[in-house]
């Protein structure tokens, strides 16, 4: 007589895979780098759903200690602004330990603002800025004759 434990078993260690995908995918760990102002490593689970408020360290080039601490936002973000080139290491890690450790490289040349550029669009709205103030004075004064006279 055949014994149907072994088969059952079998079938069954096939079939729980397939009837549930999700908590093994969910193992998986898949990034996303973005460079602009600041970098933007967006960090989610191998579905396609992002780690959301789960921990994160950014780590400098050559450094130990850790340049931000703190969580990955509701979109399963972490941001930061480098102050230096180099290959920085964003690392993300759940409860459970599962996550990821990204490199990223970095070349602060491109995130540079020239000074003079900002300065001149500073200079040129406080220009304008004191014509409408002097304009509104003398318009005010106007007024006032003009009522009195």
């Amino acid at each position: 007589m055949s014994r149907p434990a072994p088969v059952l078993r079998l079938v069954l260690t096939l079939l729980v895979p397939v009837l549930m995908p999700t908590p093994i995918l969910a193992h998986g760990v898949t990034t996303d780098i973005t460079h602009g102002p600041a970098v933007m490593v967006t960090v989610t689970y191998g579905d396609g759903q992002p780690m959301v408020l789960e921990t994160c360290e950014v780590l400098a080039p050559d450094d130990s200690t850790a340049f931000q601490v703190g969580r990955t936002d509701r979109l399963g973000r972490v941001v930061f602004a480098p102050d230096r080139s180099g290959t920085w290491r964003v690392k993300v890690t759940t409860a459970d330990g599962h996550g990821a450790e990204v490199p990223v490289e970095v070349d602060v040349s491109l995130f540079a603002v020239t000074g003079e550029s900002t300065r001149s669009g500073t200079q040129v709205s406080k220009i304008i800025t004191g014509i409408g103030v002097l304009l509104g004075i003398f318009g005010v004064v106007a007024l006032v004759q003009r009522r009195q006279g």
